[in-house]
């Protein structure tokens, strides 16, 4: 998924909750753009998150797939710079 999809999909999530048709036209856009912001404020958040992966969800993920402490802190690491990468000028 590239980063403008992600911001589109996370933007016409949020639209969907609100309870707006993202489809819908507004000053001849789609609506779902009105929440671009909201959009790029959720994925910095989640970002920050994964970065910041507990020791206690990491130990849940060794636990779970059967790997080292290490291995669950690598992969939490790994999947942040994905994310980040993916989404550079949001994150920035």
């Amino acid at each position: 998924m590239t980063q403008e999809t992600l911001r589109e999909a996370v933007a016409r999530a949020i639209c969907c909750a609100s309870g707006c048709d993202p489809d819908a036209q507004h000053e001849g856009s789609p609506i779902w753009v009105d929440w671009i912001d909201e959009a790029d404020a959720a994925i910095a958040t989640m970002l920050e998150r994964l970065r910041k992966l507990p020791n206690e969800m990491a130990d849940s993920i060794a636990k779970k797939h059967f790997v080292s402490f290490e291995v669950a802190k690598l992969i939490g690491r790994d999947l942040a710079t994905a994310f980040q990468q993916e989404n550079s000028d949001v994150s920035s």
